[in-house]
């Protein structure tokens, strides 16, 4: 629903007095009967499967009248601590539901499982169906929403939900945020972790929502989880489930990922001088501007190594940044070594 806030103005012409509006427009409140939702927001039915219902018996209140009740009506409970909950993504959400003096005027509010705030839907006076009875912003992301009835006999209930923007409601137990980052012929997942789950369900395959593969991992493998054994150059597929109690929730969003091969150095460079960069396994970068002789050498020594013969270590002889020294040399150990790159020049 718009309010509109008129102002009369009155233009004098020449004598004449023209009458004119002066209209401004704002959202609608809570108390405010709105049969469809407003623009930029989008409305989900209290009967979507992903809106539970518990600690209470439930009734139901059947409607066709559009201006009445929600896509047919809703579901209520006149039992203290009954409950509605929910989870969604976004910012921003609306409960929708009637005003009268049947419904309960002590219902709280809990998000993210901290309690947040309490409404009331009871008026001894009038009856308001569709109605915006709570409203709240919050900042972007997943959040669990709990609606709690505390007027024992009187009803809870919520015709419909509107979602913000790109917002949508979400399985409460599905696994968010899963990435996925390709690497030498395997694809490393990770994902948000679901409180209380007992196991997590990987599928994929080589086409986006069709997908053949399927790996049961345990909850603690979330963080980084590798796919072996792909093909390299092939985009692969993949959502995540979790396991509460012997249920299966819904899917993750879908990530995908092509593994490359690692790119190997040139055995034989040609240029006339080149930057060898080595990375170590601690994470250090160590970069060399080395004649193609001196690379050479290096890279001799490595494979003669990976072959279990020759020194464990190789020595650089600095000739740069020498400072006060006479003579600078570095050691690099061939254990220590992850991988090089050869940039000529």
């Amino acid at each position: 629903m718009e309010h509109f806030n008129r102002q009369v103005v009155f233009i004098i012409q020449r004598g004449d007095i023209i009458f004119g509006f002066q209209s401004s427009v704002y959202a609608a409140a809570v108390g405010d009967k709105l049969i469809t939702p407003e623009t930029g927001w989008i409305r989900f039915d209290d009967k979507d499967p992903l809106v539970k219902r518990s600690n209470g018996t439930w009734g139901f209140v059947p409607s066709m009248e559009p201006t009445q009740t929600y896509q047919g009506g809703y579901y209520y409970s006149r039992d203290q601590g009954a409950k509605i909950s929910f989870s969604f993504t976004g910012t921003k959400f609306r409960l929708i539901a009637p005003i009268y003096k049947l419904q309960s005027s002590d219902i709280t509010v809990k998000v993210d499982g901290v309690v947040v705030d309490k409404y009331s839907t009871y008026s001894a006076t009038k009856l308001v169906h569709q109605a915006i009875v709570y409203e709240s912003a919050l900042e972007d992301g997943k959040h669990d929403i709990e609606i709690i009835n505390n007027d024992a006999g009187k009803e809870l209930e919520v015709d419909a939900i509107d979602l913000y923007g790109s917002g949508k409601l979400v399985d409460i137990n599905a696994p968010l945020h899963l990435n996925a980052t390709g690497g030498d012929s395997q694809v490393t997942l990770s994902w948000n972790a679901v409180g209380n789950s007992d196991s997590y369900t990987i599928r994929y395959g080589t086409n986006s929502g069709n997908y053949t593969q399927t790996v049961i991992v345990t909850k603690d493998v979330y963080g980084h989880y590798v796919i072996p054994n792909l093909v390299n150059g092939t985009t692969y597929y993949f959502v995540v489930t979790a396991t509460l109690n012997g249920v299966e929730s819904s899917y993750s969003n879908e990530a995908s990922a092509t593994p490359q091969a690692d790119e190997k150095p040139n055995p034989n460079p040609s240029g006339e001088r080149a930057i060898l960069t080595i990375y170590l396994t601690n994470g250090t970068e160590k970069e060399y501007d080395l004649s193609m002789l001196e690379v050479n050498a290096f890279i001799s020594w490595y494979d003669g190594k990976d072959l279990g013969v020759g020194p464990a270590k190789y020595k650089f002889v600095k000739t740069w940044n020498k400072g006060p020294f006479k003579n600078r040399t570095e050691y690099i150990i061939f254990d220590k070594i992850l991988t090089f790159n050869v940039d000529e020049y």
